[in-house]
């Protein structure tokens, strides 16, 4: 199953998080859709999210935001994985990098940030699905356009 959270900002959804550290099991994805905020400020709060985050054994993919520390997020290599690119924090932590299509348990998904986008042409026409030749493909804004 995939779960989906969203603006974590470093620790202010900790009980959502905690509980799907709580019930997820080891195939089970928890997406974060930006703003995680990992290693984003010096709180407390913010300390012992990311302990939270990099202790975790289930499995956590995110997009990013603009609350979060890109310098840190883009210090780790790049890898593939489901059709896209990443970085990979642990095991199981990862960073979804923007502009490609990823095939995640049987289901297209499409990683972009919606402010830079005025129409999208990733969809086959008059169906409403993506087009299956975008997967793994990086994608540009005047691609999109």
């Amino acid at each position: 199953m995939i779960y989906l959270l969203a603006d974590m900002h470093g620790g202010e959804k900790l009980g959502e998080l905690n509980k799907y550290l709580e019930i997820a099991n080891d195939d089970d994805l928890l997406i974060i859709l930006g703003d995680i905020g990992i290693k984003f400020c010096d709180s407390e709060e913010n300390k012992a999210f990311d302990d939270l985050i990099f202790s975790s054994k289930k499995k956590i993919a995110f997009l990013d935001g603009n609350h979060e520390n890109f310098k840190y997020i883009y210090s780790f290599n790049e890898e593939k994985w489901c059709g896209g690119i990443i970085h990979r924090l642990t095991e199981n932590v990862i960073h979804l990098k923007r502009g490609y299509v990823f095939e995640i348990q049987g289901k297209t998904d499409f990683c972009f940030n919606t402010e830079s986008f005025e129409s999208i042409k990733l969809l086959e026409s008059g169906t409403g699905t993506l087009n299956k030749d975008l997967i793994g493909k990086p994608l540009t804004i005047q691609e999109l356009k």
